[in-house]
């Protein structure tokens, strides 16, 4: 065991205008604020990036387009988008305003939800698909160093935890809201005037983008906080001094997020069908349940994950990557059983531990970085960070899940065995990948404890 390590302390960055907030529990107080209407801003994102995926069939239907299209309308429009608009993104964020360039963003990707809903071809769905990725890429790294300005680091892990909550619970909406979409809509576009003559599944696009707009002036009432000198100032950090010297943990953690993150992905692309092809469910009915789950069990796990990690901090320095490599470790066989269980609600059961354990890591991620990252950098290695998690687990999962199925097993009746394999092998690299990545790890936390101590 490594000899136990404070994490080293961070005075709470306060608002750049003082006056009776600056109280250190008000402080407290209002960093509570900030956390919770960043939450609303992650739920909206989550169900204006989540909602194509639950529309599929009267989007076919209507537009009269392909499996092979609706592929690209969900993958290379929102994903390559939003992951390589990340970079940019981060650097705004460590320029300018964040409260307003998070605002601005906002009301931009629910705009550009409505044009999906106003699309009548594959062409315009596309365009309106990447801007909403594009959008939503300034997310991350704009909550990630607001939060980081308003919490001490002993505090961070839960702090970060419960802004993730808002992916648990908008994907949750958006499994539920799916699976009534169409039913729920319909009678919108029957009583509102300026509804009618759209489709349900329009309407569907509208009335998840409507909230946004709210958000985005509930996020203006947030105070922008101070933070360290900009990168590239006279005596500021270097971005690419920064990273170079921590090129090993960055792999370590890039491979193993990314790998873990995209076992996420390669369920929540293939339970529905997997339910359907193995035990003749419909996906509305799957749907419900899954969303259920994450309301509930994805909550719970993504609040789990953020107090584990700050009790093993106690004992160990590396406890964010520690506890995400034990996550991973344990996933890998509940993957496997849970797709090849036989039995619909066995499987449904085994299914809660999953989504359980598949969403406690979602915080740890981000934490590490914030612990290591000096303020001036944090938009853009938030930003390098999230781009290339994203790129791997939004690819890796479902292709490697498709590609056993298609080649290894050659039968769709065999989904279960590709979905329980695949995520299993997944899990279990992206554990081993963590755990001979903990030492670069410790020694990057060293380092960031000797630059503040400096």
């Amino acid at each position: 065991m490594d000899r136990p390590v404070e994490l080293p302390a961070m005075a709470m960055a306060l608002p750049a205008q003082p006056g009776p907030a600056s109280a250190p529990g008000k402080a407290a107080r209002y960093g509570w604020y900030v956390v919770g209407v960043l939450v609303l801003a992650y739920i909206a994102a989550f169900l204006d990036r989540q909602i194509l995926s639950l529309l599929v069939g009267p989007i076919k239907r209507d537009i009269g387009i392909s499996d092979v299209q609706i592929g690209l309308l969900q993958g290379l429009a929102f994903a390559i988008f939003y992951s390589t608009c990340i970079l940019p993104a981060g650097w705004l964020v460590d320029r300018f305003n964040r409260r307003n360039i998070l605002a601005m963003a906002l009301a931009i990707w629910c705009l550009m939800t409505i044009a999906c809903g106003l699309s009548r071809s594959f062409p315009e769905l596309f365009m309106a698909r990447m801007g909403v990725g594009i959008g939503e890429a300034v997310l991350g790294p704009a909550a990630f160093s607001l939060i980081s300005n308003y919490f001490a680091k002993d505090r961070l892990p839960l702090a970060i935890s419960v802004y993730s909550i808002g992916g648990s619970l908008g994907a949750g909406l958006a499994y539920i809201f799916g699976a009534f979409a169409e039913r729920m809509a319909a009678p919108a576009t029957a009583a509102l005037p300026f509804l009618q003559g759209f489709a349900p599944w329009q309407a569907a696009f509208f009335i998840v983008a409507a909230p946004g707009f709210a958000i985005s002036l509930l996020i203006l009432t947030i105070r922008e906080p101070a933070r360290g000198r900009v990168a590239g100032a006279q005596g500021g950090p270097s971005l690419r001094a920064f990273l170079s010297p921590r090129r090993r943990f960055l792999a370590h953690y890039c491979l193993g997020i990314g790998l873990l993150t995209s076992v996420s992905y390669a369920n929540m692309a293939w339970i529905p069908a997997m339910f359907e092809r193995t035990y003749g469910w419909a996906t509305a009915d799957t749907a419900r349940w899954l969303g259920l789950m994450m309301l509930v069990f994805g909550t719970a796990g993504i609040l789990a994950g953020g107090m584990g990690a700050i009790r093993l901090s106690r004992r160990h320095a590396d406890a964010t990557l520690r506890l995400a490599a034990i996550i991973a470790l344990v996933l890998a066989p509940i993957c496997l059983v849970a797709a090849i269980a036989g039995n619909p609600y066995l499987s449904l059961a085994l299914y809660v531990p999953f989504t359980f354990l598949s969403t406690s890591f979602v915080s740890l991620g981000p934490t590490a970085i914030q612990l290591i990252t000096p303020d001036a950098l944090r938009g853009r290695v938030n930003g390098i960070a999230l781009m290339l998690v994203n790129i791997i687990g939004i690819s890796v999962g479902p292709l490697v899940v498709a590609l056993l199925t298609d080649h290894l097993f050659g039968r769709e009746a065999m989904l279960r065995w590709g979905l329980g394999i695949g995520s299993g092998l997944l899990s279990l690299t992206a554990g081993l990948c963590l755990l001979t990545g903990l030492s670069a790890y410790r020694r990057v936390l060293r380092d960031a404890s000797d630059i503040e101590e400096a």
